[in-house]
């Protein structure tokens, strides 16, 4: 064992090699203190905590780049899961709801209100919506076996029960070992973030030369913020990751095997009822020039073209079925909207609404602040994008070369990055807005988070230029630099609910 003397100046050791960090991450205090407070009034213990961590972080890292991304999104993720109040994630509630329902062994959602109950800790918790373990007395309720009709949870029609599996588990476990009600709702966000880690760490196994960018998305502040709660946007942006990864993983291989394709498309199943938009991904394989003599060529494209049928056909199946469930008009703009009549709307005239549809899905995609507003999108960061924009520009020239995309894969890129944005905008026009408006409700920037991946392959070159760029900054630094900005989500939420 090291001597206490040893221990002192190792430490002294790393922090001297490591300084600059920790004059960085006291300037981004600093900085979140001048922008986003006005109060004189600082909770000057948390923030003096979450910048020891985070040097911690830096000075303690593991060699490996997965283990360290893996320690740091673990680390301030779970840090997040207690830091966010009581159902202050995005629609985090209904979340709630869905996940007590399938810890409770209902699979299927209904129409029938007596087929909707859940455990009446439901009640407890929305009771306590707003306030934090960390700062305020929440009180021992234990779990309740008494039942009660909850009609909200139908809100989560458009996801199947698997993206809820880690957040039910959790209550299970928190509810076998007899934990109060509250202990029992922060052990659901912990067990989420940690399938998140997992989903990340298969991602980063089979992401080769892209490693680096799957690694930065995974560690985008919303995506974490989100992955630390109820919401199922963080297990889906896990399995889109994991998706992307296994297709950088066909576009690497010399010669792609049939388990490698069907490894694929099952995975692509599993998103389709996770975030349904993203099921476009399965077209990407398609797109990939094949090796070998023309008959080989030709099986491997049927074999690729019917595995993706497969998988369009299921999502056209599983569409059908969610849009069975109705949900509840939770607000009064709902009552008007009307997906037949708005579908019917659009095509009376076309001109106007598409053009309406392409205008919003394109301010989307070049205006993703949003993707920096947590909470229930009240507070966050949004005005120091440009930052969280120049460091994405520094990945991306860090990785302009790592990639071989010929023209016939860019051209399947583009269209796959289009349709996504182009169903997701659509769907909610369908469904969020009412009919016949002309200004699109519900789109936000984080549902854009999973193609950024592919936004950086299309933009790829491989051009003598792009090799000088390539690998500019160490792993590690732009690893980093991207804990920098975890930091940032933490302080925002601190500056709003511990003052």
């Amino acid at each position: 064992m090291m001597s206490i003397p040893l221990r002192i100046k190792e430490i002294i050791r790393k922090f001297s090699y490591h300084y600059h960090y920790l004059l960085l991450l006291i300037l981004t205090c600093f900085y979140m203190v001048i922008m986003y407070t006005d109060s004189l009034k600082l909770p000057l213990g948390h923030l003096t905590f979450l910048v020891l961590v985070s040097m911690a972080l830096i000075m303690y890292q593991p060699s490996s780049q997965i283990r360290r991304v893996l320690v740091m999104i673990g680390v301030l993720g779970g840090l997040s899961a207690f830091y966010s109040p009581i159902n202050d994630v995005p629609d985090e509630y209904v979340h709630y709801a869905r996940s007590l329902f399938l810890s409770e062994g209902d699979l299927n959602l209904s129409n029938n209100p007596q087929d909707l109950e859940v455990s009446e800790d439901i009640k407890a918790i929305d009771q306590r919506a707003g306030k934090s373990l960390l700062k305020d007395k929440l009180g021992q309720v234990r779990h309740s076996d008494q039942q009660l009709s909850y009609l909200a949870v139908k809100m989560t029609n458009a996801y199947y029960s698997i993206s809820y599996l880690p957040q039910a588990l959790g209550l299970a476990l928190g509810n076998a070992l007899k934990l109060p009600v509250i202990w029992t709702y922060y052990l659901g966000r912990l067990v989420n973030l940690s399938a998140y880690l997992l989903l990340i760490y298969l991602a980063l196994k089979r992401a080769g030369a892209y490693q680096q960018v799957i690694a930065v998305v995974a560690m985008n502040p919303m995506t974490v913020y989100l992955a630390a709660s109820y919401n199922q946007d963080g297990f889906a942006t896990g399995m889109i990751l994991l998706v992307i990864s296994l297709f950088l993983n066909l576009l690497e291989s010399p010669k792609v095997s049939y388990r490698q394709l069907l490894t694929y498309y099952l995975a692509c199943l599993i998103l389709v009822v996770t975030k349904f938009p993203y099921l476009l991904l399965s077209l990407l394989p398609l797109f990939i020039r094949e090796e070998g003599e023309k008959h080989e060529r030709m099986e491997k494209f049927l074999n690729k073209f019917l595995l993706t049928i497969i998988v369009i056909g299921f999502g056209l199946i599983w569409y059908l079925l969610y849009n069975q469930i109705q949900p509840p008009k939770l607000a009064d703009f709902l009552e008007k909207v009307n997906s037949s009549k708005q579908l019917q709307t659009i095509f009376s005239n076309l001109p106007l609404y598409g053009r309406l549809i392409f205008r919003k899905m394109f301010e989307s995609l070049l205006n993703l602040n949003g993707m920096l507003i947590y909470g229930p999108l009240t507070y966050g960061t949004a005005s120091s994008f440009t930052l969280y924009l120049a460091y994405l520009g520094l990945v991306y020239l860090n990785n302009l070369g790592k990639a071989r995309v010929g023209a016939g894969l860019k051209l399947g890129l583009l269209l796959v990055i289009l349709g996504v944005s182009g169903m997701i905008t659509l769907a909610l026009y369908l469904t969020w807005t009412p009919v016949g408006d002309l200004e699109i409700l519900g789109v936000q920037s984080r549902y854009f988070i999973g193609l950024l991946p592919l936004i950086y392959l299309l933009l790829s070159s491989h051009k003598p230029a792009a090799q000088g760029l390539t690998n500019l900054v160490t792993d590690k630094k732009v690893i980093n630099l991207g804990l920098v900005f975890l930091l940032t989500m933490l302080i925002a939420t601190v500056l709003q609910y511990y003052r």
